[in-house]
């Protein structure tokens, strides 16, 4: 099944790390804009865009819902 756990199991924090750095709008923004989202189950796709002076990023996030608290599962840029 796919959990926040499973997640974590194949993606080292490194790998992480070395993905944040290839985007760094992600860690400095001026705005982020919400478009849209929907819900499945235990399952949410939300979209946003992030804005900085120079350019747009948007970024599909899907959430699982465990434990009664929401985990990122996966991020599409």
């Amino acid at each position: 099944s796919n959990t926040s756990e499973a997640f974590k199991k194949n993606t080292t924090q490194k790998q992480f790390e070395e993905f944040i750095k290839k985007f760094p709008i992600l860690s400095n923004y001026a705005s982020a804009e919400f478009l849209n989202s929907s819900l499945k189950n235990n399952q949410a796709i939300v979209t946003i865009v992030l804005h900085d002076d120079d350019r747009s990023l948007p970024i599909e996030y899907t959430l699982i819902e465990e434990e009664g608290t929401w985990q990122i599962w996966s991020m599409r840029i």
